[in-house]
């Protein structure tokens, strides 16, 4: 199955990040896009893990698409979830 994949993707790129190490191609911002149009809601920790790493974490996983798109992604993945939203918006250790 391709969903459980494309999370590994997203955890794998969040561990070398948080690691302090760089990242090696894009498969895990593909997966990112792929995971929202796929409504693969079981992805959504990953996800969070991830735009919840410290500092420039996040936008160094995801770049501008921590700006442009979360949103819309958390819109998607996160409907049914409105406290998982929440938690993100009022953590001010979140990219601090």
């Amino acid at each position: 199955m391709l969903l459980p994949h494309l999370i590994d993707l997203i955890r794998k790129a969040t561990a070398t990040i948080r690691a302090g190490e760089s990242l090696n191609g894009n498969g895990h911002l593909f997966a990112l896009y792929l995971l929202t149009e796929l409504c693969a809601k079981e992805s959504l920790g990953a996800i969070v893990e991830a735009v919840s790493l410290p500092g420039e974490g996040p936008f160094d996983l995801f770049g501008d698409s921590i700006t442009e798109d979360l949103n819309r992604i958390l819109a998607v993945l996160a409907a049914d979830q409105p406290e998982v939203i929440d938690q993100l918006i009022t953590d001010r250790s979140i990219n601090g």
